[in-house]
């Protein structure tokens, strides 16, 4: 977000405009907790309250209103986050017994006594609500859609989880299983992640109704929806709860095609791109051309120096949505400056950018991924304004130092509004 808030994002808009972009990508925008990671929020439906400077007060009949629109989520949200201030924010899991049944009496009682504070945080997200929604507008009247991101799963320590533990793998209130990777060629131990991981047969038994609430609501959020880690619908890595390590765990099959035909069934209209990166078996990309939906190229994975490389631009399918790199990848420049002698030469032989400068060969990547054959190019801002890794938005597998990317109105200039409408027009998007 420009400035790290709402108030920058018009101007953003005006520039986008301007320089011919038609779809603008966001990140995630639950409410952050440690790490400060939009991909492990403490509510997959609110708004992050670092987004806005401002605060004001709604009536009681537009509060009862709001309630009532969003009423598979925002009391819950507001309860939650109301006694986990009083918890000095310690996680859910570590609360008294009496206090991690949102049904318990002494819950109840909580709601009773500190109603005042329960209001405010729900009057926190109208507020947020209101903001986004006319940003959201502003764009949509200047012929611009926004891409919405959903992470595949909650945080453990979070209100889904809390409100809903039937929707997950849990015993007597207490998780059975978390997600994350198994081990592979980069790390032996695997991948420990610690979100908690759905339930899909008792989801499917309640006619997935959290995901489609899910859905529907990102549907006003958003034009666009990407959705996160794919492959988990497919087949997902499960490790017992309290492992120290990966290395337990075991790949389980996902509920596949059931799962769509019946979000499609629910949000017809929806239009959804699917994170399909990483180690994709053969049945995941079988998934993905069931559905229909596109998936992610990625520019800075297709130098391997195989010419059937999928990631090059010069073999993406048109069903497909191109990105130079993601939130998760260096910068293009600091990709380019961190690879070595024979990487660089994998490069220059598919770019013919032989002795040229880092500056120079980004370029060429960027005009060679706007005229591959993809629906959609995504090129984040960093690349754009030749930025190097020190602007890096994340590096995984840290906790320290992520997510403060920012841009300011300097960055947003007469000569790169010109820059990108001549790479739009010239590639005829």
């Amino acid at each position: 977000m420009p400035g790290g808030d709402f108030s920058g994002a018009y101007k953003f808009i005006d520039f986008l405009k301007k320089s011919g972009v038609r779809h603008w990508q966001v990140l995630a925008f639950g409410p952050t907790g440690y790490g400060d990671s939009p991909y492990a929020p403490l509510c997959v439906f609110a708004i992050n309250p670092k987004f806005s400077r401002e605060y004001k007060e709604y009536s009681a009949e537009e509060t009862k209103a709001f309630i009532k629109e969003n009423k598979y989520w925002v009391e819950s949200f507001a309860t939650y986050m109301a006694i986990k201030e009083s918890q000095g924010l310690k996680d859910w899991l570590s609360w008294q017994k009496e206090l991690r049944d949102p049904t318990s009496p002494a819950v109840k009682s909580f709601v009773e006594k500190n109603k005042d504070k329960i209001i405010h945080h729900i009057q926190v997200q109208m507020n947020l609500f209101e903001q986004w929604l006319a940003i959201k507008k502003y764009a949509n009247e200047r012929g611009i859609k926004i891409i919405g991101d959903l992470p595949i799963y909650p945080a453990m320590d979070s209100v889904d989880v809390w409100a809903n533990k039937n929707q997950f793998e849990f015993k007597d209130g207490l998780p059975t299983a978390v997600a994350g990777v198994g081990p592979d060629y980069f790390n032996k131990d695997g991948q420990l992640w610690g979100n908690p991981l759905y339930d899909f047969k008792q989801m499917q038994a309640n006619k997935w109704w959290w995901w489609i609430e899910r859905l529907k609501h990102m549907g006003k959020l958003f034009d666009v929806v990407r959705i996160d880690h794919f492959r988990a619908f497919d087949t997902y890595y499960k490790i017992p709860y309290g492992a120290k390590t990966a290395k337990g765990g075991e790949w389980v099959k996902g509920p596949g095609i059931k799962f769509f035909t019946a979000i499609k069934s629910a949000v017809p209209n929806m239009k959804i791109i699917l994170e399909d990166l990483g180690e994709i078996t053969a049945s995941v990309k079988t998934l993905r051309d069931k559905t229909g939906y596109p998936g992610m190229k990625v520019m800075q994975f297709g130098f391997d120096g195989k010419e059937c490389n999928e990631h090059l631009p010069i073999n993406y399918p048109k069903n497909s949505v191109a990105y130079v790199g993601t939130h998760d990848n260096d910068t293009l420049m600091g990709f380019l400056k961190s690879l070595n002698k024979k990487e660089r030469m994998i490069v220059d032989k598919y770019l013919s950018s032989h002795e040229l400068g880092e500056k120079d060969v980004a370029r060429l990547c960027i005009e060679d991924i706007m005229k591959s054959k993809s629906d959609l190019v995504v090129i984040p801002m960093q690349d754009f304004l030749f930025q190097d890794c020190k602007h890096r938005m994340n590096i995984p597998g840290t906790t320290y130092n992520n997510w403060k990317y920012k841009i300011t109105a300097l960055d947003l200039g007469d000569e790169l509004g010109y820059y990108i409408r001549l790479l739009n027009e010239r590639s005829n998007r």
